[in-house]
C-alpha cells in the first residue's frame, strides 16, 4: 500500500476523534452560557419583624383602703346598738311596778273560802274617785293590797266599768308565776251589761309583775266597792 493511501485513511479517524472531544466541550460551553447567572449577585431578602406593643391593663386598686373602711363600719355598728337599749327599759319598768303601799288600800284578800262577803267590803276613800279606796276592814297585808290594786286598776281602765257603783265580789286563782288562771264574779251588781263588762275585764287581767308567795293560797276572794266620784 502506498503512503498516500495510508495518510488518506488516517484523516477521517482523526476528525472523528477530534469531533468526539470537541462536541462535549461545545455542549458544556453552551450550557454554561445559557445557565450562567448574570454578573449581579442575588440580593438577599431582609426579614421585617413587626413588633406589637401589648397594652397592659391598669393595676387593680389597692385593697388595704377597702379593708380599713370595712373595719371602720364594723366599729361604728356596735356603738349604735347599746344606745337604743337603755331607752326601751325605762318605759317598761313603770308598768311592772308594784301597787301603792298597803297602808291605805287594804282589801281583805286571802281570806278563807267560807268567810262572808261582808268581811271583804272596802270602805270609800276620803280622796274621792271612781272606786272606793281606803282602809278596808279585815286587812290582807301587802300581798292582798297588791292584788286588789291590780284588779281595781284593770276595772278603772275600762270605760264600761270606770263609772260603775255598787259592790261586786270577785274570785281569782293566781298561779305561782303570778298569772290569773281563773277569775269570776261572786253575785251580781244588778246590771247585766255591767256584769258582762266586769267578767270580760277579769278574763283579760294581765299577769302580776311578781310571783305569788309560797305561803299564800292560790284562790283569793275579795269584794270591791265601786262608787261614783
Amino acid at each position: 500500500m502506498s503512503e498516500k493511501a495510508v495518510t488518506k485513511g488516517r484523516w477521517p479517524n482523526r476528525i472523528r476523534q477530534s469531533g468526539a472531544v470537541v462536541a462535549p466541550v461545545a455542549l458544556l460551553a453552551l450550557l454554561a452560557w445559557l445557565f450562567w447567572p448574570s454578573g449581579e449577585l442575588p440580593q438577599s431578602r431582609e426579614r421585617v419583624v413587626t413588633t406589637i406593643d401589648m397594652v397592659q391593663p391598669p393595676p387593680p386598686p389597692p385593697e388595704p383602703e377597702d379593708e380599713i373602711m370595712e373595719d371602720e363600719e364594723e366599729i361604728v355598728e356596735p356603738e349604735e346598738a347599746p344606745s337604743e337599749a337603755p331607752n326601751e327599759q325605762p318605759s317598761e319598768t313603770p308598768q311592772d311596778a308594784p301597787a301603792e303601799p298597803a297602808s291605805n288600800q287594804l282589801a281583805g284578800l286571802d281570806r278563807p273560802a267560807d268567810a262572808g262577803s261582808d268581811n271583804f267590803r272596802l270602805a270609800a276613800g276620803g280622796g274621792g274617785g271612781l272606786f272606793g279606796r281606803g282602809t278596808g276592814g279585815g286587812g290582807g297585808g301587802e300581798w292582798g293590797a297588791y292584788v286588789e290594786g291590780h284588779i281595781r286598776r284593770a276595772l278603772m281602765r275600762d270605760p264600761r266599768t270606770r263609772a260603775a257603783r255598787g259592790s261586786v265580789g270577785v274570785t281569782v286563782v293566781i298561779s305561782e308565776a303570778g298569772r290569773f288562771t281563773q277569775a269570776a264574779l261572786r253575785g251580781t251588781t244588778g246590771d247585766s251589761d255591767l256584769d258582762a263588762a266586769i267578767r270580760e275585764v277579769l278574763r283579760g287581767l294581765p299577769p302580776l309583775s311578781v310571783p305569788r308567795p309560797a305561803d299564800r293560797a292560790a284562790t283569793t276572794y275579795a269584794t270591791i266597792d265601786m262608787r261614783r266620784s
